[in-house]
């Protein structure tokens, strides 16, 4: 269903670990997915050479390493700290 929408709600960090991608299958659409930490102050570590398509909502700190590709939005309550030549789209 290319309307289907996608909230993965986290209690704690979460970990984009180095290399790791998140593949959208079947027409999913990158404004429907969504990754939320609900815990305050939790990091959000997103490691080098990830590739994410959604959002990124964070109570917490946001670290992005080098050369990400990220079609999506990140949002923190706190701040986001990127290193390295990072590819960012929100279309």
């Amino acid at each position: 269903d290319v309307n289907a929408v996608f909230t993965f709600l986290v209690t704690g960090a979460i970990t984009f670990g180095f290399g790791s991608s998140v593949v959208l299958i079947n027409g999913a659409d990158w404004n429907n997915v969504t990754f939320v930490s609900l815990t305050p102050g939790a990091l959000t570590s997103i490691a080098d050479n990830v590739i994410i398509k959604g959002t990124v909502l964070s109570n917490g700190v946001i670290t992005v390493g080098a050369t990400d590709d990220l079609q999506g939005r990140l949002l923190s309550t706190v701040s986001i700290p990127m290193t390295g030549p990072n590819n960012l789209y929100n279309i």
